[in-house]
């Protein structure tokens, strides 16, 4: 199956690791165990871990050979997060840790890392160079999205304010809706440019903080990467936060 695996080792499995080779039943003595051949180490009852004063014990488990270990709790316990009958160590290195819990009768992984399961090992070459070379994937088995994204300037006046930077558009997008905040309670109409062309132009409110805008009746819309888009106000002092939105390959 794969792996399960803690970043510290517990102290009692520290110093307490032993080799099995057969079948075994574990029991308090036992810590970190590794295991090789194709063997069944069975778990004690939850029920029974009593010598611990209360605490719940924890095994390290681990298939250091190149056959199959299951890992079997007693027949009223289970493991792992699907609660099973039994765990199986598939490959050399799989490993388990696991703690007992008194609440639930379940032997619990204490660290889970994303792993590869027994029916989707990638066998030897099965991905070859050409399988990753440059648009080795095309057509059906490649699906581009569409990006939206939003970005704002505050006017100043009828002085233009670069929407992005001096460089211009960072990437090809395609402008979608614009809209204003008022920042003040004098009249003037938003304007935005795509280089020397107009995108919108609309009407700010004059109550300070409401919202006026534009979506149906833009033009050139579409902005290369490298071009300049700008917002500014048809008066000196009817100024408001202009929010563009926009969507990109």
């Amino acid at each position: 199956m794969g792996k399960y695996v803690s970043s510290v080792a517990s102290a009692q499995n520290a110093r307490d690791v032993r080799t099995l080779t057969t079948a075994t039943t574990l029991d308090l003595t036992y810590g970190w165990v590794k295991v090789t051949g194709t063997t069944t180490i069975t778990l004690p009852a939850i029920s029974t871990l009593s010598g611990l004063g209360g605490s719940n014990k924890t095994y390290t488990i681990e298939n250091t050979g190149s056959a199959v270990v299951t890992v079997s709790p007693n027949s009223a316990d289970s493991i792992g997060p699907g609660a099973a009958s039994s765990y199986t160590l598939n490959s050399n290195g799989d490993k388990i840790v696991i703690t007992s819990n008194r609440q639930s009768s379940n032997w619990e992984f204490d660290l889970w890392e994303p792993f590869i399961n027994d029916n989707e090992h990638l066998a030897d070459g099965i991905i070859s160079t050409a399988k990753v070379a440059d648009d080795a994937i095309t057509g059906a088995k490649l699906s581009v999205g569409t990006h939206f994204n939003a970005t704002a300037a505050l006017t100043t006046g009828t002085t233009a304010v670069d929407l992005f930077s001096a460089s211009g558009a960072p990437a090809a997008i395609t402008i979608k809706a614009v809209i204003a905040v008022s920042q003040d309670t004098n009249a003037g109409n938003m304007v935005l440019t795509n280089g020397t062309n107009a995108v919108a132009t609309f009407a700010k409110s004059t109550t300070a903080g409401l919202v006026t805008g534009e979506d149906g009746a833009l033009a050139n819309t579409t902005v290369t990467s490298g071009d300049t888009v700008t917002v500014e106000s048809s008066t000196t002092n009817g100024n408001g936060m202009v929010i563009v939105f926009f969507t990109s390959a």
